[in-house]
């Protein structure tokens, strides 16, 4: 991602485990060089909420400058009634292999990771954060990046990023990786059934949700009688199901009032969930954002994206 980078694959992992003992602990590895090249992997099937085992958000991920990624996590959950084995890894998935979604086949590289350990039934690892992973760069272009957990060898949950990169239709960003690699965001907009077009096509809207039990998920775009809920002002979604409200976006013409387009979000839910509103005439984006467990508290946002 970063010009200049090598690999050095050495993780700080700290984990606050309230439950099971006070504190937190610090686990570091080194991997030589023979390890350097990105892992190219065969293609996985994520399992989410069936497996029991969930990366429970927010999940942030800061790129550094030469000093790698830094990842944090508000929890790893273990819903099963069997005990885990796990590891938590951060991959790639090439942008011509589509979005890292669930229950898919999944092509990724694997950039490095940590083993966090068993996992028993019912537990769960809190503030989970990889400081300063030196990761492995795929070979140049454009990637999604997920926080991928496995069980042993089994993936069973998987957490792609929404924020720093470059929005797409599917609410998950593109990374730019290698010398002169960009990722451009789009330039229109077209209405699908994550995304919402406003004013005119002119804003790109999509929001992804996420919970303690199956993970992250991408927000739908709900209907009304088979019409599409959407006007050229406003969008309205729904999680888990399409019956269901969970929050509405409306992006505001302000421009004549204070050079701004305005931005309001609404919601009746308390599930963790991100928003990314697209200007596709600029390239400016504006993320919100909101932790699991907190009930939505409406976004008045008067000066969110630039005129004209």
């Amino acid at each position: 991602m970063q010009s200049g980078m090598h690999w050095h694959r050495r993780v700080r992992l700290s984990i606050g485990l309230p439950a099971l003992v006070a504190g937190c602990f610090v686990v570091a590895f080194l991997v030589t060089a023979a390890a350097r090249a990105a892992a190219v992997e065969p293609a996985a099937t994520p399992q989410d909420a069936a497996s029991g085992f969930v990366i429970v958000g927010p999940v942030d991920m800061a790129w550094g400058s030469g000093t790698g990624v830094t990842v944090g996590a508000a929890a790893i959950a273990n819903n099963s009634s069997r005990t885990g084995n796990l590891s938590l890894r951060l991959w790639a998935t090439p942008v011509n292999a589509g979005p890292p979604t669930v229950n898919q086949l999944l092509d990724f590289q694997d950039l490095g990771g940590i083993s966090l350990g068993v996992l028993k039934p019912g537990a769960q690892l809190t503030n989970v954060s990889l400081q300063g992973l030196d990761f492995t760069e795929p070979p140049p272009g454009c990637y999604y990046v997920e926080l991928a957990l496995l069980d042993e060898t089994v993936l069973v949950d998987l957490f792609a990023n929404s924020r720093g990169g470059t929005p797409t239709t599917s609410g998950y960003d593109l990374y730019a990786f290698g010398n002169g690699v960009t990722c451009p965001p789009a330039t229109s907009c077209a209405p699908g059934s994550l995304n919402g077009c406003l004013n005119t096509g002119r804003f790109q809207v999509t929001a992804t949700y996420y919970n303690a039990n199956g993970g992250k998920a991408q927000g739908q775009v709900l209907s009304f009688n088979g019409a599409r809920a959407e006007s050229d002002e406003s969008v309205f979604y729904y999680f888990t199901d399409p019956s269901n409200f969970e929050m509405g976006v409306k992006v505001l013409d302000a421009c004549a009032l204070n050079n701004f387009f305005w931005v309001f979000i609404g919601g009746l839910t308390n599930q963790g969930w991100e928003v990314n509103v697209l200007d596709t005439m600029t390239g400016n984006v504006k993320n919100y954002d909101n932790d699991l467990g907190t009930t939505t508290v409406t976004t008045t946002d008067t000066a969110a994206l630039p005129c004209p």
